[in-house]
């Protein structure tokens, strides 16, 4: 109906707009039950969390000298922590409360946690979007008890149709992620282009 249609409207007005200078990359954000808001920074290496009193991005945590380009991140089961992927050196743990960052350990050999985009928390384990491995590929990370190891891995998908993965959701207990995200069909003008030029 009208009245369904303009209360769904609603909900996808622009509230507030955040920005920073000097150049950023926001990669992923998540919300806590409360509402809280964490944003990721791939160029700056910061975790911010929006402060909507002062309308602002306030820093978090400043990651800087420990990750080289912070991608996903993600809350585990209780929210007393955060997971957080470095496109080049694996997945890291931050203690909300204590802001300790830890790197996560691995049990299992020839796991591979560099190239992750998406990073997704479910029943005690992590979904990784690959797209900057070869193949491209989504794997499921399993955790100890702590959350603080990787036991083993599984190969949910890869190669194949399987573009270049980026982001998911899980809705209802199934995950739904973008296979193929066109990053080169766009020239710099932020034009898109099909291979065909149609």
């Amino acid at each position: 109906t009208r009245k369904e249609s303009s209360a769904a409207s609603d909900v996808y007005k622009r509230q507030a707009k955040y920005t920073l200078d000097d150049g950023h990359i926001f990669g992923d954000l998540i919300i806590d039950d409360c509402g809280n808001v964490y944003v990721s920074d791939g160029t700056a290496n910061k975790l911010y969390i929006v402060n909507e009193d002062e309308k602002q991005l306030e820093v978090f945590k400043d990651l800087s000298s420990t990750l080289f380009n912070m991608q996903g991140i993600s809350f585990n089961k209780d929210q007393s922590s955060i997971y957080l992927s470095d496109y080049i050196d694996g997945i890291y743990q931050l203690n909300i409360k204590t802001k300790e960052v830890t790197k996560l350990r691995i049990e299992e050999k020839e796991v591979l946690l560099k190239g992750i985009d998406g990073l997704y928390f479910f029943e005690n384990s992590l979904i990784g979007l690959h797209n900057g491995t070869k193949p491209n590929r989504v794997i499921r990370y399993q955790l100890n008890k702590e959350g603080n190891t990787i036991t083993k891995k599984e190969i949910i998908s890869q190669a194949g149709v399987l573009g270049e993965p980026t982001q998911g959701v899980f809705i209802n207990g199934e995950f739904y992620y973008i296979t193929n995200s066109p990053w080169g069909a766009y020239d710099k003008d932020g034009n898109f282009n099909t291979p065909t030029g149609k």
